[in-house]
């Protein structure tokens, strides 16, 4: 599937949800009855936050690099971690305005209002909405809500992890979790045989991907529900680029090389490209695109916290062995 946002048609590369949610008439919105934001400024307000932290992440990834390059020491990666962390959550929170705009469309008030927007849309059985949830579902519960959930509520943390040699750096990340026996590690729910990780670049490149096909989905949902109700057919609004930093963000992601962890190198991953004049997003997965694979010996690095309840600590990528020393690890690969 391709996506393209073009500003000569479209007015700027913003996801199409912005256009579509500016063109729903006044009369149809009724989030006010529900203390909500105006769609267009809680889908705005969302993508701006979205921007500024997506911004800082890619300004910290650049200074991993260029700190790697120089050889300091990577205490950084804990940076970068962290920075992560709070990418995913705002990821995750995308999810919570596209929801409220959706709700925004139902007159329906409940006796007991619930503050779960997810719950009330599936009360309420919102035209468009079981298609949205069906089509988002297996990135929110397998990957991205997977991740947020476990950070929230389970005490998982992300850890970085880098591949080097003297021709590669390829950082990324786990989820660290428990494996069976006692076992710090990664996550098996996540992480294929709790003994792989995830990639910078890929992840990036599939949240801007998704962030695209939500937004389109959301407005199938939106032009669906007011079709069905008022018999009115939705018309997009050219949109003009409010968060200029979103431009920036898209191109970043789009030059971002294609150096993969040695598991993701036969998976797919979406192929954006991006033109500044006239200003274009093609964004398509997936896609035919193959990774770059590493070449001759490496190394895999590590950083975590020291548990004294788990003294042990299984390193991605390093067959069954588990380690004792959890604050610093490396090995060849």
């Amino acid at each position: 599937m391709r996506i393209v946002r073009r500003t000569e048609i479209h007015g700027s590369i913003l996801p199409s949800a912005m256009g579509a949610i500016d063109g729903i008439p006044p009369q149809y919105l009724h989030h006010e009855k529900h203390q909500l934001l105006h769609p267009k400024s809680a889908y705005g307000t969302s993508i701006r936050l979205l921007t500024a932290q997506w911004t800082r992440t890619l300004d910290d990834l650049s200074t991993l690099r260029i700190r790697y390059s120089t050889n300091q020491d990577d205490m950084f990666l804990m940076d970068v971690a962290t920075s992560y962390s709070v990418l995913l959550h705002k990821l995750n929170e995308h999810f919570d305005a596209c929801y409220a705009v959706l709700r925004s469309l139902s007159p329906t008030l409940e006796s007991k209002p619930t503050l779960v927007h997810s719950r009330y849309l599936d009360r309420v059985k919102l035209i468009g909405w079981k298609q949205f949830r069906e089509a988002t579902r297996n990135y929110r519960e397998s990957h991205i809500g997977m991740i947020v959930n476990a950070l929230k509520h389970s005490q998982g943390e992300l850890c970085p992890l880098y591949f080097h040699s003297q021709d590669e750096f390829r950082p990324g990340y786990f989820l660290r979790g428990l494996l069976p026996g006692g076992i710090r590690g990664p996550d098996p729910r996540l992480h294929r045989g709790g003994n792989t990780a995830i990639s910078f670049s890929r992840d990036m490149l599939i949240h801007l991907w998704w962030i695209y096909r939500t937004s389109d989905l959301l407005v199938a949902s939106v032009a669906a529900y007011l079709d069905a109700t008022y018999k009115h057919k939705l018309t997009p609004h050219l949109t003009e680029i409010q968060e200029a930093n979103w431009s920036s963000v898209v191109q970043r992601c789009a030059s971002l090389s294609p150096e993969f962890f040695p598991d993701e190198w036969t998976l797919p991953y979406p192929r954006a490209i991006y033109r500044q004049m006239p200003e274009e997003l093609s964004i398509e997965f997936p896609s035919n695109a193959g990774a770059h694979k590493m070449r001759g010996e490496v190394q895999v690095r590590t950083l975590t916290t020291v548990d004294g309840t788990y003294p042990k600590e299984k390193v991605p990528y390093m067959g069954r062995d588990a380690v004792e020393d959890n604050v610093s690890i490396q090995r060849r690969a």
